[in-house]
């Protein structure tokens, strides 16, 4: 089936092995979302006059290339040449650090990256139907990172969280997030 051949690493454990419960259908319905993902963000945010902007989202030629393949999409109207700003790299790392090194979890991380640059709902700005289906796209690759947000952070904030920590520096004004004036913010309803 065409749809697995983007995950080969789940087909490949026994399915006595797997998740209870968690059969074909439901990897095939998890690689469907990560489908709808990466094409609604390589249409919004590769392709030419779209902003933000970040041409063949950040990757290689080649690797977008087997990406565009992988997913079965069109090759987009180039960019312009711009360079994604400097987050965008710390994003991308962040998400990388804490993935299995494949070139799909490359493709996830620069995808996730990407949207993180919109303004709305990072599950929006994926084009996925909610941030359950994030959590799960999260979880699926990027399982140490998602494990860290215990008290369930919108998830921006929680990768920009992660990234102050990494230089140091406080970007929340309480020491505790219960104790912050910005909570509903930070946790409230999506």
């Amino acid at each position: 089936m065409a749809a697995c051949a983007i995950a080969p690493s789940f087909r490949s454990v026994p399915s006595a092995a797997r998740p209870f419960g968690c059969a074909t259908e439901c990897h095939e319905k998890e690689t469907a979302v990560l489908g709808q993902a990466v094409r609604y963000v390589v249409k919004r945010f590769a392709s030419a006059g779209s902003f933000p902007s970040v041409p063949r989202l950040g990757l290689d030629q080649e690797s977008f290339k087997r990406l565009l393949a992988a997913f079965r999409l069109e090759s987009t109207p180039a960019c312009e040449a711009v360079s994604p700003p400097e987050d965008f790299w710390e994003l991308t790392s962040l998400l990388i650090e804490s993935g299995d090194g494949s070139e799909e979890t490359r493709w996830v991380a620069h995808a996730v990256a990407t949207a993180c640059l919109a303004d709305d709902h990072l599950w929006q700005d994926l084009g996925l139907p909610d941030r359950n289906a994030l959590t799960r796209l999260l979880e699926r690759y990027f399982r140490p990172l998602r494990e860290r947000n215990v008290g369930e952070m919108r998830w921006k904030k929680f990768f920009y969280k992660q990234l102050c920590e990494r230089a140091g520096f406080q970007a929340c004004k309480a020491p505790s997030c219960r104790e912050c004036s910005d909570y509903p913010t930070c946790f409230g309803k999506e």
